[in-house]
């Protein structure tokens, strides 16, 4: 059985494991079109999807852009026999500070059981500088092409709600005006959500809500294609993103979110577009959402949030590994238990103390050294390049350096362990360290246990191949290569997931996954090491390959046409404070994930200077200074109210009222208030905007106030301040770019640099002094 322990072997069988790991993890092939109406096609999909979005242009919310997209998404609807409603408002939404007009597409399938509704959703509108093709037109095609599948379908035995929402782009504006005013949704007890962060790779179940037991259970049974994991859920509760689903989980309703997230760099750029989006993503989209609505379906829906949540993780996606949290701890005692049973039987002579310290310290060499190697390779492989901050467009070369460095530093840490520690020495002290890892999860972050409860796991499956025959099979052989295995798939797992969370800027995280097969093969190996005694050629070459890589990097571009960088011309212009002052303007290259194209820049006069900020220090920017443009201004008014607050007390807030008149043009309003105004209530024509003791997850700053499409005329503002010192109130105004500003530019624009996030505009800042009274 010693050919098991063989290093070419172990190698050999942990490039299998993670080339399974990653197709498991690639979305399926597109269903044609001739496929039933029971399966869905994203063929069909993608016809729908270009229809809504044939002209190709950026549409959000509020703009003749989306309109069009509306009225479009109306007469699908229609078509497919439904009568949808729209729900037109002007809605703030005050968990983060910002309002918009609202128009939210309806469409309902009436099942047999009126009293409770399935919520399947998306969001229509775009972000300002591409289409939003992936972000979220595949998420709206998918959900208008299972409309139309449900409305050749035979009764549901729940009323299903296909809900467009508007706005989502402007902050969740549209699910959170959805939620609070309209009727359907007291009946909505589960939920649906699609998304994007990107425009390929799988469909993820990224999140889902509290009380999760029976979702996971109904996702095991009934996806085709599960990729979902409980780490990705927990890290995600703990950081500043929402989608519309965030606005319906604290109602107290079950539901899930899916988004595919390969391909960031495209995500909100000019070129979120047809060509650029996965057939197979929407696919997996469209296949997700069909089956888990239909599963759905067949349930009692109060009875979908559970009393506990789920512990789970895909394997190779294409089956769901979960149990209940409850059963964290005493799975993992039990498989602890099982694993020092079974190596102290075995090894009961060869388990010494002083071997066993000596071990200890090379997990702790591991531990430390494979961050430091990822820390020291983060300049070659991801700094002396101008790098997007999410996405490299050849990142095998980086992955395969990596990889050579970790198998290095295991090499060293064998060298060290084979003179000094037995097999049974080093098995013990590796799988006590997984046993101690996994019960410390299991008391802490449960929803995480499985990062050291896989391995413990494929551990005790090997034991029954062993059979505890321990004089035919003295190593525990399968147990210890099942273990490592495990642990092979859990630091590939966790190494490819990384992709969507950093670059190679920051290896030291990129290759820290890696800890764990290198911990469970030190077993494996030592006794080669101390039987075989390779030379120094191993370490020329993986020195070789590191260097290699390293330098090889450098000759890789760093952005291409289809993993470009962003880069967007902005117009910047302050409005003068005094009469005998004239305005000052610049034309910026914005870039906010990565570098401008620094040739480009230099070619058209744009060059390194201070550009002001209202309401923090100059930051410098690529930019040329130019003469202002002839923008409609916003004219104001501000009033501070005789009555300081309720009751007139000196604790209270002050109390203002700001009468804007805006003009047509304006596309977009925000009031910014400098650090030393302790913003309490902003309202926006008669709505409350933010209300700062209202315990809101996932607040945003406060200190701004976005209102999207405020339309012409009078707009009314109140708001309150607490404390006495004068502040600045910034009034920034956005307009179109006008094309004459960008022309010049267009025709020489780089290949590999797109507008993205808010795109081309045009913001005019004005200066409000206040001094409370």
């Amino acid at each position: 059985m010693n050919l098991l322990r063989e290093p070419f072997v172990l190698l050999l069988a942990s490039l299998l494991v993670a080339w399974a790991v990653f197709m498991g993890h690639q979305p399926p092939a597109a269903r044609p079109a001739e496929v039933p109406d029971t399966e869905f096609s994203a063929v069909r999909a993608e016809a729908v999807l270009q229809a809504l979005y044939a002209d190709g242009v950026p549409h959000p919310s509020g703009s003749a852009a989306n309109h069009a997209v509306r009225d479009r998404l109306l007469n699908l609807l229609r078509e497919y026999g439904y009568q949808p409603e729209v729900q037109r408002r002007f809605h703030c939404n005050a968990a983060v500070a910002a309002c918009s007009p609202v128009e939210n597409i309806i469409a309902l399938r009436q099942g047999s059981n009126p009293e409770q509704a399935i919520l399947l959703t998306a969001h229509y509108d775009s972000g300002w500088a591409g289409p939003g093709v992936s972000d979220d037109g595949a998420g709206v095609a998918a959900v208008a092409e299972i409309a139309r599948m449900a409305s050749t379908r035979g009764p549901f035995e729940h009323d299903v709600i296909f809900l467009f929402t508007d706005a989502e782009e402007q902050g969740l504006i549209g699910a959170d005006a959805f939620a609070r005013h309209h009727e359907l949704f007291k009946r909505v007890r589960s939920v649906i959500n699609l998304e994007a962060r990107g425009s390929t790779g799988a469909s993820a179940m990224f999140e889902t809500g509290d009380g999760n037991r029976g979702i996971i259970r109904m996702l095991a049974k009934n996806l085709d294609r599960p990729v979902a994991n409980s780490l990705t859920y927990e890290v995600y509760q703990r950081m500043p993103n929402d989608t519309d689903f965030s606005v319906y989980k604290p109602y107290g309703v079950a539901g899930v979110n899916f988004a595919f997230t390969d391909g960031a760099a495209i995500y909100h750029s000019r070129i979120d577009d047809l060509q650029h989006l996965d057939r197979g993503s929407l696919q997996h989209h469209g296949q997700n959402a069909w089956a888990l609505l239909l599963a759905m379906d067949e349930r009692a829906l109060e009875k979908l949030v559970s009393s506990e949540d789920a512990v789970y993780i895909d394997l190779f996606g294409h089956s769901l590994l979960h149990y209940p949290v409850s059963s964290a701890v005493g799975m993992t005692l039990v498989l602890s238990v099982l694993v020092m049973i079974a190596i102290r039987r075995t090894f009961s002579r060869q388990v010494v103390f002083r071997q066993m310290v000596w071990t200890l310290w090379g997990c702790i060499v591991l531990s430390i050294g494979l961050p430091a190697a990822g820390w020291l390779l983060s300049w070659p492989l991801g700094r002396w390049v101008d790098m997007h901050a999410l996405q490299h467009p050849y990142p095998w070369l980086a992955r395969a350096t990596l990889l050579a460095a970790a198998l290095w530093l295991i090499f060293r840490v064998l060298k060290m362990l084979a003179p000094r520690a037995s097999t049974g020495s080093v098995m013990s002290t590796c799988w006590v360290l997984f046993s101690l890892s996994a019960l410390a999860l299991a008391y802490t972050v449960p929803s995480a246990s499985f990062i050291a409860v896989l391995p413990l796991l494929g551990f005790t499956l090997g034991l029954l191949l062993d059979g505890f025959r321990w004089k035919k099979h003295p190593r525990l052989s399968f147990a210890g290569l099942f273990g490592f295995l495990a642990a092979v798939y859990l630091g590939f797992y966790l190494f490819f997931m990384l992709d969507v969370v950093v670059n190679f800027d920051q290896s030291q995280y990129r290759i820290l996954p890696l800890l764990f097969p290198a911990v469970a093969v030190l077993p494996l190996l030592v006794w080669f090491m101390d039987k075989r005694e390779p030379g120094r050629a191993f370490d020329y070459l993986m020195g070789l390959v590191v260097i290699g890589g390293c330098v090889g990097q450098q000759f890789l571009p760093a952005y291409t046409s289809n993993v470009p960088r962003d880069m967007t011309p902005v117009y910047r212009q302050f409005v003068a404070q005094g009469a005998d002052q004239a305005d000052q303007a610049w034309l910026v290259l914005e870039s906010r994930s990565g570098e401008i194209d620094r040739a480009f820049a230099s070619e058209h006069g744009f060059t390194p200077q201070p550009i002001p900020r209202f309401d923090r220090p100059a930051e410098v920017q690529a930019a040329r200074s130019m003469p202002a443009l002839e923008l409609p201004r916003v004219a104001w008014q501000l009033d501070q109210q005789a009555d300081r607050a309720e009751g007139g007390t000196a604790q209270a807030p002050h109390r203002y009222q700001l009468q804007l008149q805006v003009p047509a043009e304006v596309q977009l309003l925000m009031l910014s208030f400098s650090g030393a105004a302790d913003l309490r209530l902003a309202e926006v024509a008669g709505q409350q905007a933010w209300d700062a003791s209202a315990a809101q997850q996932h607040q945003r700053n406060a200190q701004h106030v976005m209102i999207n499409r405020p339309g012409s005329g009078v707009l009314n503002v109140s708001f309150e301040v607490a404390g006495d010192a004068a502040f600045d109130l910034g009034l920034v105004s956005r307009y179109a770019l006008p094309a004459d500003v960008t022309a010049p530019l267009e025709s020489e624009w780089p290949a590999n640099a797109q507008y993205a996030f808010l795109g081309p505009r045009a913001l005019q800042y004005q200066q409000i002094r206040v001094q409370p009274r």
